[in-house]
């Protein structure tokens, strides 16, 4: 037989399992994508978000594709190489000179087009997030 204490062991183990198989889990809906541009924002069609290598649309391009989320770049090929952006989602984005949502910063509305953004940020973005900046 079972002593009280080790009754109560028994329920609260089985009670923590309970909990933490009730928690939901959150699966994220996002990719990305490494295309290239050819000159036009269509390259971007089907997906949420781009940021592009080059003006007006071309070299290199990020493609993001489901939910918006932030994103860091240290250490891919398009950290301080951005250009140009196309911004399909409904929500805007603010875009980071620094990582950790620092520095500068550039903010776009949703459904915009850059095909040249701005000279203070052009190859400066290293992270972004949805929302106003």
């Amino acid at each position: 037989m079972f002593n009280f204490s080790e009754r109560m062991k028994r329920v609260a183990v089985v009670a923590a399992a309970i909990a933490v198989a009730a928690v939901p889990t959150q699966a994220s809906a996002q990719a990305w994508y490494n295309l290239t541009g050819n000159g036009t924002p269509r390259t971007c069609d089907g997906y949420t978000l781009c940021v592009y290598e080059h003006t007006t649309y071309n070299g290199r391009l990020l493609a993001q594709l489901g939910d918006g989320q932030s994103f860091s770049l240290p250490g891919h090929y398009m950290d301080n190489r951005t250009s140009a952006i196309v911004n399909n989602s409904s929500s805007g984005y603010c875009f980071y000179q620094h990582y950790y949502f620092a520095g500068l910063t550039f903010g776009i509305g949703g459904h915009e087009n850059w095909p040249n953004i701005n000279a203070y940020m052009q190859d400066k973005i290293s992270v972004w997030r949805p929302g106003n900046c």
